[in-house]
């Protein structure tokens, strides 16, 4: 009867874990990929990529357990931290310089609109532009300001 036992709760282990495999593969296909972070239009390729670069070399400092590499590590980070600051900015002027022209030219053909829009709802995401009221969402503000033009 041992013996009986044994294997009974042996194919009981091997169906769960059949089961369980079954499930995972089945929840992973149904579950949506992992949300990337929304990446900023005013950004270029390149200064992401450098951006993903440092991301690596920050988890190499992390994980590195000797000093003197660690420390190595630490001068190529600061490095690649200095370039991408410098390429963001140089995006930022460059995106700034394009809306500053984008005014100028729906100014000279006379559209209030278009100005308006990009002067306003066209700055990048670091403005603080709109607050929410108590029951008005900002999209609905945004809305209503944009229908008294």
């Amino acid at each position: 009867m041992d013996r009986n036992n044994l294997t009974c709760t042996e194919d009981i282990n091997t169906m769960s874990e059949q089961v369980v495999k079954i499930a995972y593969t089945q929840i992973s296909e149904a579950c949506p990929e992992r949300k990337q972070k929304k990446r900023e239009t005013w950004i270029t390729a390149d200064t992401y990529e450098a951006i993903e670069n440092r991301g690596a070399l920050k988890k190499i400092v992390m994980v590195t357990r000797l000093e003197w590499l660690k420390g190595r590590y630490k001068q190529q980070y600061r490095e690649t931290d200095q370039t991408v600051i410098m390429m963001t900015r140089a995006d930022k002027r460059e995106y700034m310089e394009d809306l500053a022209s984008q005014v100028e030219e729906a100014a000279s053909r006379g559209e209030q609109e278009q100005v308006y829009k990009i002067t306003k709802l066209g700055k990048p995401p670091t403005s603080r532009l709109w607050t929410r009221k108590k029951n008005c969402s900002s999209q609905k503000h945004r809305q209503s300001i944009l229908a008294r033009f």
